[in-house]
């Protein structure tokens, strides 16, 4: 059986990207997620057409933050 890592970050005011940056480093870092030459797919929740003020689908900042960390690599594909 494979074990999970979780991490989470607090989110004060609206300043998403930093605390995404910081709970991908306390994860180990991006390149220890994603290698160069990887496939990568970003799957937002996004299940139901509410805002992402709601707390039910993710915030487009988020999204946005995680596309560029992968990017920096880059991946086969993204």
């Amino acid at each position: 059986m494979s074990s999970s890592e979780v991490s989470i970050a607090k989110v004060k005011g609206g300043n998403v990207v930093d605390p995404v940056i910081k709970t991908i480093e306390l994860l180990g870092g991006i390149r220890r997620i994603i290698k160069q030459g990887d496939k990568v797919f970003v799957k937002p929740n996004a299940v139901v057409p509410l805002s992402y003020e709601t707390g039910v689908v993710t915030n487009p900042l988020v999204i946005k933050s995680i596309v560029k960390m992968a990017l920096v690599f880059p991946p086969a594909r993204l």
